[in-house]
């Protein structure tokens, strides 16, 4: 009897230990997969170089807005001396002067942008808004060579009015990444706007000390030019970017009958109300050829 029992325990004990065993390596794998899950994006990003450099451009657009967005009201009362002054007026005046201006524009240049975008593709839109909004980032720089009070408005709006090649920056994720990981495009470029953030409170936080040290009057200003120089570099990744070609309508075609499609439940032929024939897309056939929407 002791050695049945001591046997059918030492086997329970065996068996408790396997089984923990199979637990442990059971979730080892689902962490396994997980972390594979969670960088599966950067992988796309990595393996696809349209996408990569796509981010890349991303980063590079955002990089600017973010930077003289930290900077641009302190430049603009220091143009006017108005940084040590007590006239509270004046300091408000040129700050909505330089700012407002450009976010009440953002509304009817983005529409016309989309309008422009949809005319001649995103893909050249966005070539050609990156160089027109990366000259424009250096105009406030006339500030400081000719101080006037109705040049602020004019060289305030470039600033925020630069963010409009974002529209066709957005729509070109769905036109670069694969039909099944958009949503994971979409997550990376906007982890490179994030990354693009960060790095650009850093550059403000650690150049602005440098620069006010360095004896440079009125050093602000050196970062409009450095905006510049990176919409102009974000130029030349966006040669890069190839866009993904649609399948032709008639493999479209074959792939329906390949899969046993009744071809007149893709596309039938219809009279319009007009009296001219048109091509309707049906869900499913009805007797005669007319289809039902």
């Amino acid at each position: 009897t002791y050695d049945s029992d001591t046997s059918t325990s030492c086997s329970e004990g065996g068996g408790s230990s396997s089984s923990s065993s199979v637990d442990g390596e059971s979730g080892r794998k689902v962490r396994r997969r997980m972390l594979l899950k969670c960088l599966a994006p950067l992988q796309l990003v990595l393996d696809d170089p349209s996408l990569r450099s796509l981010c890349v451009v991303a980063a590079l657009a955002s990089l600017p807005e973010i930077t003289l967005t930290d900077v641009s009201q302190q430049f603009a009362m220091a143009q006017f001396e108005l940084i040590a002054s007590h006239n509270g007026n004046k300091q408000k005046e040129v700050t909505l002067l330089f700012q407002w201006p450009g976010f009440a524009l953002l509304l009817p240049a983005f529409f016309l942008v989309g309008m422009y975008s949809k005319r001649v593709g995103a893909l050249r839109a966005l070539r050609l808004l990156i160089p027109v909004t990366g000259a424009c980032l250096s105009l406030p720089v006339l500030l400081r060579y000719f101080p006037r009070m109705w040049l602020v408005p004019i060289t305030g709006v470039s600033v925020p009015v630069a963010m409009v090649v974002f529209a066709p920056l957005q729509t070109l994720i769905t036109q670069v990444a694969p039909p099944d990981r958009v949503g994971e495009a979409m997550g990376s470029v906007g982890a490179s706007k994030q990354v693009a953030g960060l790095v650009s409170n850093l550059l403000v936080s650690f150049m602005v000390p440098i620069l006010v040290e360095s004896g440079i009057k009125k050093p602000l200003w050196i970062f409009y030019p450095f905006a510049s120089c990176s919409s102009f570099l974000a130029l030349c990744f966006a040669c890069q970017i190839k866009v993904r070609d649609d399948p032709p309508s008639g493999a479209a075609e074959d792939g329906s009958r390949e899969q046993g499609a009744d071809p007149r439940q893709c596309r039938t032929y219809a009279p319009g109300a007009s009296g001219f024939g048109r091509l309707v897309k049906s869900g499913r056939a009805l007797p005669g050829g007319a289809a039902t929407m």
